[in-house]
């Protein structure tokens, strides 16, 4: 292949993405997770600063309160809900431009 021409067979997503993610040193256990990965079990609520337990996939737990880092996507808990926990985390699009969302994760309850 030619130097400096896209190897047609690689999504153009995943050249967006390497070059626009920058390497992160120190991060906390949860920063290491997917958002999906995640899974809200609790929320202290009547209390001055509403706290919110997060089990990760192999079911170890952390304890997490507004403005947690959380992610990997650069994102932070935004509110703790009585029953939800709003996460708002950055991404890159197809385009290269750098956006915002906001995920909010439910609580899980068992039947």
């Amino acid at each position: 292949m030619a130097p400096g021409r896209r190897d047609p067979f690689r999504p153009i997503t995943l050249n967006v993405r390497a070059a626009n993610t920058r390497r992160r040193e120190n991060l906390s256990p949860l920063e290491r997770f997917e958002i999906g990965q995640l899974k809200l079990v609790g929320v202290v609520w009547n209390v001055k600063e509403p706290t919110a337990l997060i089990e990760d996939s192999s079911g170890l737990g952390y304890m997490v309160k507004v403005g947690t880092p959380i992610g990997s996507n650069d994102g932070k808990v935004r509110e703790v809900r009585r029953d939800s926990l709003i996460v708002e985390e950055f991404f890159v699009d197809l385009y290269g431009a750098k956006k915002r969302r906001e995920v909010s994760m439910r609580l899980a309850v068992e039947q």
